[in-house]
This record gives structure tokens, sequence and C-alpha cells, in this order.
């Protein structure tokens, strides 16, 4: 028996359910939308207009990120930067979490390889003679419902030619971001209702044949990142318990060799469903253990230079430099020698490849703010200024 035929009325509020539902931003599938909004000049107009008093990379304003420069004291420590741990669950805005949760569907339609991963969550961003984050436990979920589908909101209006330069109107038509300037007064530093992320971004700066180069990879072009096809710095990657011991695993070192390992020596990840894995899985590892022994001799270190913002997302990185200053780094791990792996990059979605750039292409420009992942360009602005403001580059 056919089914029957909808009514004019049963199909008009079909349509308007899949409208409250689904808002145009948030079913926007075209994967040049983020691109097209990133290319836009208001883009930078709007964020000066609505965070005028934050530093950004070589003072330029085009890169929407916001840069807080490590304390003298705390560069040579980077765990120093971590404050209190709360071992209790972050609980997101419904409101903003119901919105959000579309947005989620869309990645999770564009991508099978998206995990719903414990994570540390910035509570909140001290700042004074020295820079403390306060954290909480949360999930990768929630900050793509409460923190990601900010920026996703803000580029496909901006793909879509429905902001105009007022920040005021703007900040009509963009309502996650109106919610989250409601819950906080200051929502980069303070993210109330939103479980903010924590992630690690590390410029690695190297001795080679033909003086100092910098690690850098670009996204692949069809990964459902906003920032699909765009450079950023390697390693880098959430900030997060991966074999669930909260406490011992809370620590800017340990995750910088956690990712280390596995972005550039292709080291295997932890279980997703971890059973009795211990927290140092991968000490044993010989990548790590040499570069262990040039930080040990001071032929290499590791350095907090400061924290990234984004201005589109609100999420918090912790951004560090490896600083190798032995050219036998490079040697040896250019052909493998002596038991070590060879340089390379866990190419998936997400990742095209890895590249060795001259120190000389990071100026301002370069990478250009549309096409650099945010706290990436932060990232590589720090540890350069870092490098010269210690005298590192010596040859």
């Amino acid at each position: 028996m056919p089914a029957p035929t909808p009514s004019a009325s049963e199909l008009l509020a079909q349509a308007q359910s899949l409208r409250e539902r689904f808002p145009d931003w948030l079913t926007n599938r075209n994967p040049n939308a983020a691109q097209v909004g990133r290319e836009n000049p208001l883009l930078p107009v709007l964020l000066k207009q609505l965070y005028p008093n934050f530093e950004r990379p070589w003072s330029n304003d085009a890169y929407p990120v916001a840069v807080f420069p490590a304390p003298p004291s705390q560069v040579s420590q980077p765990d120093s930067v971590l404050g209190t741990l709360t071992q209790e669950q972050v609980k997101p805005d419904p409101q903003l979490a119901a919105a959000g949760q579309k947005y989620v569907e869309l990645l999770q339609a564009r991508s099978r390889y998206l995990h719903d991963s414990a994570t540390y969550s910035l509570v909140e961003m001290k700042l004074g003679k020295t820079i403390k984050l306060d954290c909480a436990l949360g999930r990768y979920f929630d900050a793509v419902r409460t923190c990601d589908a900010l920026e996703w909101e803000l580029l496909a209006s901006l793909a879509a030619n429905r902001l105009s330069g007022d920040p005021r109107d703007a900040l009509k038509q963009l309502k996650l971001r109106s919610r989250v300037h409601a819950l906080s007064e200051s929502p980069m530093t303070r993210p109330v209702g939103r479980d903010s992320a924590l992630a690690i971004s590390t410029t690695v700066i190297f001795r080679g044949p033909d003086g100092y180069s910098v690690l850098a990879q670009r996204r692949a072009a069809e990964s459902p990142s906003v920032h699909a096809g765009t450079w950023h710095v390697v390693p880098s990657g959430m900030f997060q318990p991966v074999a669930d011991d909260m406490v011992k695993e809370f620590s800017v070192t340990h995750g910088f060799y956690r990712e280390y390992l596995e972005e550039l020596f292709h080291a295997p990840e932890a279980p997703r469903q971890p059973t009795g894995v211990a927290h140092d899985y991968f000490y044993d590892n010989p990548n790590l253990a040499y570069l262990q022994s040039l930080l040990s001799k001071g032929s290499a270190t590791h350095l907090f230079t400061g924290m990234a913002i984004s201005l589109m997302n609100f999420r918090a990185e912790i951004c560090t430099l490896l600083f190798i200053d032995s050219p036998e780094w490079y040697q040896r791990h250019n052909i493998g020698a002596g038991g070590l792996s060879r340089l390379g990059l866990n190419e998936d979605e997400w990742q095209a490849g890895m590249s060795i750039q001259p120190l000389s292409w990071i100026h301002d420009g370069s990478p250009a703010p549309n096409d650099s992942v945010p706290p990436g360009a932060a990232s590589l602005w720090l540890a350069v200024e870092m490098a010269h403001r210690m005298d590192l580059l010596k040859y």
C-alpha cells in the first residue's frame, strides 16, 4: 500500500523543522566554505573590533590569534604553566551544546576517524608574573560543540556574505558567539559553559646541512577541519590522558614526548579503550631516549614559549619550542642510523605531509594568516622570538 502523500501544510512544517534543526551554516557541506570565509577581508576587521586588546603575531591583526609570551621565569620549565587539575567533568552550557551537536554530526558525516576522547580542559588562564592554567577533565566532542562550532559559524557566515563590518550586528547574526559572550566577560581566559580543550603546539628548529631549519606540515586538503590545506607546526596535538591516568599524564613534557614520537616517527598511539596501559608506555622508544640524551647534554632544549588562543574558536594552546643545536640529530634521523627511525609523518585524512623549511620561511606574512592554523602561526612566531631573545641561533 503506497504511503500517503503529505499535505502542503505538513510539507511546510517538515521544512521548517529541518531549518530549525540544521541552520544553513551548519549544513553547509561545501568543502571550500571555510577557505572562502578565511579569505574574506571582513574577518580581520571584525575580530579586531571585537577583541582589540590582545597581542598578535608580528603585531599583525590579520592573524586571528591572541598570543601571551611566556614570562622569563617559566621559559625553561614547560610544566610550570600548569596550575590545578580538578578531576571533575566540565559541564557545557546546554544551549551551546545542543546547537553545537549539529556541527559534531556534520563532522561525523565527513570523517570516520573522529573519537570522543578524554581531554584536559581549561577552567581559567591566570595572567600575572606567571601564566597558570587551572584545568578540569573534558571530552573532545564537547569541545567541538562549544568551541569549534563557533569557528564554523563565523567562517560559514562570512562565506555566505551574511555579516557586515559592524561587530554589534555580527554578534546578532552569530548566535553561538553571542551566547559565549553572555556567559563570560572574559571568554578566552575564563571559558564559562564551554569545554575549552587544551592542545600543545611545538615548533621544532634544528641544525641541518644548510643551517637552521623548521619542521612544518600542511593539513590534508580533504581534512574535515576548517583549516584543511593550511600550514601547522609539527608535532601538535590534544593535551589529553590517553592512558586514562589523569594525574601522571597531566604534564606538558609528557604530552610533547608522545606527539613527538607519533607525528615524527610513526609511533603507535595508545589503544582507544586502554586496559592496563601504563602512562609511560612509550618511554622505552629509542627515538625518545636519543632526544632525552641530547636534552641532558644541552645539545637540545625544550622551552615554554607562551600561550596562543584562537579568536575564532576560543581554544587555548600551549606553545613550546624544541631547539636542537646538534647537527647529528638530523644526520641520524634523515637516514635512520644507529637504530633510530627516519623522519616521517603519520599521513592520514588530517595531515598531508611534513616538510623542512628554512628558518627564513618564518616571517610576517609567511605562513600567511589565511593559510595557517592560527595557533600554528602563533607557535612559529613565539619560537623565533624566543630563539632570538635567548641567542640560540649561533650558526
